[in-house]
């Protein structure tokens, strides 16, 4: 995995498209109006909606400016739409995140359901309430793109090289967020030689 909790969704992005350089395999289709028969029953509406936001954007997210990957990811894990990240919305994508993992199975390549395993792992680890409330600076109940952002400098790369540059990436101050962690961070984070 190369992201850090930059926001669960853009976890999300950065598992399934920041550090894959070819297309994504192809995956079960689905449907518009979800059917359910006897064999299997269709996938949950926030699997679908999580599948639609990954197709859509996981391309552009491979090469595509960190800031307008970044943006897409917001407006995705934003669900009321109020500028902010409330800790419930997160708790959503994050359960989204794991049934649609669940749902793709095999068909995810092995970085990719190491990145998002290894991504669920540090915030379940730390706690995703201690982990946002880190992103909490002013203590307000909602992260704004400012806290979130605040460790982590995009530009017109992509998200995945932005990511893995020190430049752009205060290690000190997000290892401080996330405490004993860190060492597992920082071994994310460096480029692969």
């Amino acid at each position: 995995m190369r992201l850090v909790l930059v926001v669960l969704a853009v976890t999300v992005l950065g598992a399934a498209a920041a550090g894959a350089t070819e297309p994504a395999p192809a995956v079960p289709a689905v449907p518009a109006q979800p059917v359910e028969t006897a064999e299997s029953a269709a996938p949950p509406r926030a699997v679908i909606a999580f599948e639609h936001f990954i197709r859509r954007n996981g391309p552009f997210c491979r090469t595509g400016a960190s800031t307008d990957c970044f943006q897409r990811g917001w407006r995705f894990a934003d669900r009321d739409s109020d500028g902010a990240l409330a800790l419930a919305e997160l708790t959503e994508i994050r359960a989204a995140l794991l049934q649609w993992t669940e749902w793709r199975g095999e068909s995810l390549r092995g970085g990719e359901r190491l990145g998002i395993a290894t991504g669920v792992w540090i915030i379940d680890s730390v706690g995703l309430p201690a982990l946002f409330a880190g992103f909490d600076s002013d203590a307000s109940g909602g992260l704004s793109r400012e806290e979130l952002l605040a460790d982590v400098e995009l530009d017109e790369r992509p998200l995945g090289q932005v990511l893995l540059d020190p430049e752009a990436v205060d290690r000190a101050a997000l290892a401080e967020r996330i405490g004993k962690l860190s060492p597992v961070l920082d071994a994310l984070l460096k480029p692969q030689e």
